[in-house]
């Protein structure tokens, strides 16, 4: 009998980080194990991708954000969208 494969399905994957350069390491990454990515430049950008785009599996949501603080953004995560996994990252030791 053949085993099944232990490897999870892909995600959809939405990063919402304001730095070019994190986000296309993130995108090259998680796309090269097979998941959909996208990435949002700012907290409105993300909501509107959260609310038009879905549905997420997972967000990775930077804590600083050019138009609104990632902790505010993460609230309004949770009352819109409960079941998405939600990773905060920052650039901060």
């Amino acid at each position: 009998m053949p085993r099944a494969s232990a490897d999870p399905p892909p995600a959809r994957v939405l990063v919402v980080d304001d730095e070019p350069v994190v986000g296309d390491v993130l995108r090259t990454l998680l796309t090269s194990e097979g998941h959909h990515v996208e990435v949002a430049p700012d907290a409105a950008t993300g909501r509107s991708l959260l609310e038009g785009g879905g549905p997420w599996d997972a967000l990775l949501l930077d804590v600083m954000l050019p138009d609104a603080d990632g902790l505010d953004v993460l609230w309004w995560v949770r009352e819109q969208a409960p079941d998405v996994a939600v990773v905060m990252i920052t650039a901060f030791g």
